[in-house]
């Protein structure tokens, strides 16, 4: 991460509306960088979680901005060079988002409106699971927001919040929430299995204006899951199916070629007896089972002299 020192900040805003920038009685000489370090020095002893956060809410308040459904995510900021020692923020190696494995991290998580404006923002050591972020940041929430906000709110994540930790705090505090069910849960196939069984599919149709864009429907259950019933809603897309398909087919293309080559090497063998001819069929045929290619063989024998 680079460094860059404050200095000269009074000379960058001159010539600047600064009084429009930063409010009335704000002169460029008062921005120097002893009185901008000295209030990174306030925001640091008051914790720059709650200072944004009391801004960001002040801002949405004043804008009249609504409050229904918060997305919540978090990204790695990978860094350069040596941070051991330094502050309570442990920048180490983690699952990098950036795709540098190679480099030293921190992660940063942000809860935004539907309308992308920030509410809440969090930095973690780079070791940080998304399972454990979400875990705390939901407490972080909740001091953060009014108690009757909290209450309605709809609390959006990914696959990482689906947890039994996690959904003892969703339920801790009443909070409603939205996410997707993990492919790890053994009830993910299960409710997709029963979908096509079913087979009682509602149209939602398009949520794209474009001419090849996808047509989607659903199918709603109720499920148990960590001995609390949720619903759990199987979304069909029309444009996934058809990569599906094509996918389906280019493996099946390449299992085929597999088997051949491997039919044509066994046909050159030979045995000295029926039997091993035999049992060298039955172990080809249980080594290259194949689900869309079931195989069937038989012995060719021959008389020499």
């Amino acid at each position: 991460m680079r460094r860059t020192p404050l200095y000269m900040v009074d000379e960058f805003y001159e010539g600047m509306d600064t009084e429009n920038l930063f409010g009335k009685g704000v002169k460029p000489e008062d921005l120097t960088d002893y009185h901008l370090a000295r209030a990174l020095d306030k925001i640091a002893l008051a914790g720059p979680q709650k200072v944004f956060s009391t801004l960001a809410m002040h801002a949405i308040s004043y804008e009249k901005i609504p409050v229904k459904v918060l997305h919540n995510d978090t990204t790695s900021v990978s860094v350069y060079g040596d941070f051991k020692g330094e502050g309570s923020l442990n920048i180490t190696y983690g699952y990098s988002k950036s795709k540098r494995p190679d480099l030293e991290q921190f992660l940063y998580g942000l809860s935004v409106t539907s309308d992308k404006i920030p509410v809440c923002a969090d930095v973690k050591d780079g070791n940080t699971t998304d399972k454990k972020w979400n875990f705390k940041f939901i407490e972080r929430l909740r001091g953060v927001l009014d108690p009757e906000v909290f209450k309605k709110v709809i609390y959006v994540a990914d696959s990482a919040c689906v947890t039994e930790d996690n959904l003892n705090q969703f339920d801790k505090h009443s909070l409603r929430f939205i996410s997707r069910l993990p492919g790890n849960f053994n009830l993910e196939s299960q409710l997709i299995q029963k979908a096509w069984e079913e087979n009682n599919w509602e149209d939602a149709g398009k949520f794209s204006t474009k001419k090849d864009a996808a047509s989607y429907r659903l199918q709603s259950f109720t499920e148990v899951l960590y001995g609390r019933e949720y619903r759990f809603v199987v979304v069909h897309s029309s444009k996934l199916d058809g990569r599906k398909a094509r996918g389906l087919e280019k493996r099946l293309k390449k299992e085929e070629d597999q088997l051949k080559k491997a039919i044509k090497k066994i046909h050159k063998q030979s045995f000295a007896c029926e039997p091993d001819a035999e049992d060298a069929l039955k172990e080809f045929i249980k080594e290259h089972q194949s689900e869309y290619y079931p195989l069937t063989g038989r012995i060719v024998t021959e008389q020499k002299r």
